[in-house]
């Protein structure tokens, strides 16, 4: 065996070689394996969810979303190409999306308004031997002739049905994403050219918006600030009124109206308008749109209006029960073109106009597990206050059977055929207008509803830059009313009281006055019933700038369709020249079921022996007609050990529950120590306290009282009196006498330690 001795040098550069050698074998092995399994490091992956393929191009772009993609524009179209990949543990159902394009604000919108929505599979495609599953999203839509050139952004919205394979259980789910696109338009006219026809020399627009707070839950309120700003160069802005809803009507306006009125916006200010409002507790779609329709006056008394969107998201519940099976739910049959369309919602459906109507057409199919009762639906179209320029406001609801239709491709299909006529103005304005179809259905015991947005876009009408025959007459303002303050009693309302509505009534003209007005008030779901036969006030005068309070009055119904209500308003009334003036306001309100509970007396035996335990059974009747939640019971006697808090749950309307306490018998010294030897057995008298919370979490709590005697245990000889007192003298004599006797042992060690 030869032994090689090396210098403490040659041992560094050894090791330093050895270890040169190991990284260049890492490095190689990387090489390798990236050549053979290269990543793809351009899907950003998500937990569950979608995402945009950013590093490989696809059929129809440029290039690719890293790069900077831009949609083609060419021959009054516009291409729009998303290929999204699916990150997570979800199974998509069928392997299919569906996709929507929400146009988003339609004021100098491009497009030609149309209804997109369409079906996207999922797709294989290859790169550089790599395989990716792509669900490859495309449209085409249509531009308008006169578009101005600038960047418009749009929504893409994709909806499908998945579960999660990593848990046991295997229920669907639906969920939306949303995708934003910028699309640039360069072959239309400039911005700043001249306009054929004079502009108006006052502009409003929402220049931003804020929410606080930024998560919203079902059932928080919450605030919307908007900046309203004057963008005219010269004139005021004069009565301005901005009114908002949410076409679904879960998101309530909290002054009960919905408006909000300014005085003027001066030339080029910009003013802040904050909106209250308070989020139903069941929301289906998290993805809401707020209406803002703003009113507003030149100094000339030419009236304008524009109309605003603004988008929230909900945040899902915290707690949401799981369904056992798929959901069953309506979706737009996107692929035929039936009676009364010349396009399918696939290639771009467009409501027709023709003599004075406007026909919407909404081909229903049923998805999920289950049936529709009687296979009927029942449809209404919801008309907002924005619309005003165009519609007649009507009340349209119909009933649609399931039928075989007929469609152009020659196919027959089973289809909820909704189609309704909408009557239009003869002086009507041009414009897009937001239309929502609400569906109604009973599947089994519950009743569903859901709701369809459309866009109705007039073009046979009048530019809202054109004008009228100009004849030179003096300047007059015709009086407006409008509901200045509200209150509402008892505020918190609930089902089956009697409500009363205070209304302030505010004539903002400053010339004429208002006369023989008749307000008409109604339930816009019927489940608030007036107390009077006769639901009209008249007011015979509200003199310019004045206000009127009026108040009526309504009972709630026992059993409501939904706690959040609408009371409409209708008023009619001549001004001084008799010419009609007309309004319609709406009041909300939330109502809350009542609560009812009974304690029947505990069940406790007349006499309890010391030292044994007894049961003392509690009886609790839900006697309203809400849920009793978190009911607990507690037991609070003297003499008496209770084992602790009874937690009996939840009990339904109707229901009932026993509390079982289990508790030693003691006496009463045990609890008051200041209660005499000779006092300590006898009647107690306490009390069982039940505490419970309603649906909104708030909470109560109830007492009844309880009483019984407590008696020696059996066998026990009466102790003679003062033998207590003796017992403790005992006590504190003895701990003297150990106390004397340490103190001497310690004296004595100490003296011999000093003599030592």
């Amino acid at each position: 065996m030869k032994i090689t001795m090396r210098s403490d040098k040659e041992r560094r550069l050894f090791r330093r070689k050895k270890t040169l050698r190991k990284l260049m074998l890492g490095l190689v092995l990387c090489v390798l394996i990236s050549f053979f399994h290269p990543l793809n490091l351009s899907v950003y992956a998500v937990t569950n969810g979608f995402n945009i393929d950013a590093g490989h191009l696809y059929p129809n772009m440029d290039m690719t979303y890293q790069e900077g993609y831009v949609p083609t524009v060419s021959d009054g179209k516009v291409r729009i190409v998303l290929p999204l990949i699916h990150t997570g543990s979800e199974y998509v159902e069928n392997a299919m999306i569906t996709a929507t394009i929400d146009y988003g604000t339609l004021s100098d919108s491009p497009f030609i308004i149309k209804q997109y929505q369409k079906k996207f599979p999922v797709k294989t495609f290859t790169f550089e031997e790599e395989k990716l599953e792509v669900y490859p999203v495309e449209f085409e839509l249509d531009l308008k002739d006169d578009r101005i050139n600038g960047i418009y952004p749009i929504m893409v919205k994709i909806q499908y049905n998945s579960y999660d394979v990593t848990t046991e259980s295997f229920n669907y789910t639906t969920k939306e994403q949303q995708f934003p696109v910028y699309i640039t338009i360069s072959d239309g006219k400039d911005g700043n050219e001249a306009p054929e026809e004079p502009d108006k020399n006052v502009n409003i627009r929402m220049v931003s918006s804020s929410i606080n707070p930024e998560l919203i839950y079902p059932g928080d309120d919450f605030l919307v600030q908007v900046d309203l700003k004057n963008t005219g160069a010269k004139d005021d802005i004069k009565n301005v009124k901005i009114r908002y809803e949410n076409a679904e009507g879960v998101l309530i306006p909290r002054n009960h109206t919905g408006t909000i009125y300014l005085d003027e916006i001066p030339a080029g200010i910009t003013k802040k308008v904050t909106m209250e409002l308070a989020a139903a507790k069941h929301i289906t779609n998290l993805w809401q749109k707020i209406f803002v329709s703003i009113t507003y006056e030149d100094r000339e008394g030419n009236e304008f209006n524009e109309t605003e969107y603004i988008y929230i998201t909900l945040c899902p519940s915290p707690i949401e029960e799981p369904e056992s099976q798929l959901p069953n739910f309506l979706e737009l049959d996107t692929k035929h073109t039936f009676s009364g369309m010349m396009n399918s919602y696939e290639t771009g459906y467009e409501p027709l106009i023709n003599k004075n109507k406007a026909t919407i057409v909404l081909p229903l199919i049923l998805r999920g597990d289950g049936s529709i009762n009687h296979q009927e639906i029942t449809a209404s179209v919801g008309l907002s206050e924005s619309l005003k320029e165009a519609f007649f406001f009507k009340n349209y609801e119909k009933k649609f059977k399931l039928s075989q239709s007929t469609t152009k491709e020659g196919e027959k299909v089973s289809v909820y055929l909704v189609k309704f006529s909408l009557d239009l103005m003869k002086n009507r304005w041009n414009g897009v207008y937001p239309v929502t179809v609400n569906i109604k259905y009973q599947s089994g015991s519950e009743w569903k509803e859901q709701n369809f947005s459309l866009y109705i876009e007039i073009k046979d009408g009048k530019d809202p830059g054109e004008k009228e025959e100009e004849v030179e007459t003096p300047i007059e303002f015709p009086p407006k009313l409008i509901i200045e303050s509200c209150e509402i009693n008892p505020f918190d309302a609930q089902t089956g009281d009697v409500i009363t509505f205070r209304v302030t009534l505010h004539n903002t003209g400053i010339a004429s006055s208002i006369r023989d007005f008749v307000i008409k008030y109604s339930s816009e779901s019927n489940d608030l019933l007036p107390l009077n036969s006769n639901t009209s006030i008249f007011v015979d005068r509200i003199a310019a700038g004045a206000t009127k309070e009026i108040t009526f009055q309504m009972k709630a119904a026992g059993e409501v369709s939904s706690t959040i209500q609408k009371v409409l308003l209708n008023m009619e009334g001549l001004d001084d020249k008799a010419s009609p003036i007309i309004a319609s306001e709406s009041l909300y309100l939330t109502l809350s079921r009542p609560m009812g509970i009974q304690v029947d007396k505990p069940n406790m035996k007349t006499e309890v022996e010391s030292g044994k335990t007894e049961t003392v059974k509690v009886p609790v009747f839900n006697t309203g007609s809400t849920k009793l939640k978190n009911v607990m019971c507690a037991l609070h006697l003297p003499g008496v050990l209770p084992s602790g808090t009874v937690f009996l749950g939840d009990i339904e309307p109707g229901a009932s529950a026993e509390a079982e306490i289990e508790a030693i018998i003691a006496n009463k010294m045990t609890t008051d120590s200041s209660i005499n030897e000779s006092d300590k057995y006898g009647l107690v008298v306490g009390f069982v306290t039940v505490s419970y919370e309603d649906e909104e979490g708030n909470s109560y709590q109830k007492e009844v009282e309880i009483k019984t005697k407590i008696i020696p245990s059996s066998g026990q000889a009466e102790e003679p009196e003062g033998i207590s007192v003796q017992w403790w003298i005992s006590i504190i004599v003895g701990l003297v006498v150990m106390q004397l006797i340490v103190m001497g042992i310690l004296l004595y060690r100490k003296k011999r330690v000093v003599y030592a």
